[in-house]
């Protein structure tokens, strides 16, 4: 890397005057955000501009987050979910109440994780299927109560009508 020609006619060289020359960049991931398996949410992978005790030789050094791997119950699914992801993501899934309500309620882009999204959709069949099946057994139990106060009324009907 080294610095800018400019730099010979610096008087002094500071760590700080070291690292605004060598101008490093904002912060980058592994692969394209869209394809993160880890929930990233902000972080990134950050340089580092290093140099030697004397300031002889200046280059970058890469600082990936740590990531952990967390275990989760997710009560919509009813099974435990094990997702990697940064420290930053452990505690905002903490503050959102759940894994459920932490993938249900961040958008993708701030999310940034395949295995999320594809955890968002399996939520989302699962939480229409709760929903639908509630919904039958509604149905259900009304279509159980008509049928026996028809019974109740004249059995023979009943009888003939539905079967039993």
């Amino acid at each position: 890397m080294g610095l800018p020609p400019w730099a010979a006619f610096a008087k002094t060289l500071t760590r700080r005057g070291i690292y605004r020359m060598a101008n490093p960049s904002p912060g980058v991931y592994p692969c394209a955000p869209h394809k993160l398996k880890e929930i990233w949410m902000y972080e990134r992978i950050r340089t580092r501009v290093r140099s030697s005790k004397n300031n002889n030789y200046v280059y970058q050094q890469l600082k990936a987050p740590g990531m952990n791997i967390g275990v989760w119950h997710s009560d919509i699914l009813d099974h435990w979910v094990q997702i990697p992801h940064v420290t930053q993501a452990h505690y905002a899934i903490e503050k959102a109440g759940g894994i459920d309500n932490f993938i249900l309620s961040t958008p993708g882009e701030e999310l940034k994780s395949i295995y999320g999204e594809r955890l968002r959709r399996n939520l989302l069949v699962r939480k229409k299927e709760i929903e639908k099946n509630f919904i039958l057994q509604k149905q259900a139990e009304a279509l159980s109560e008509r049928m026996f106060e028809e019974w109740k009324k004249n059995p023979k009907v009943a009888k003939e009508k539905y079967g039993f």
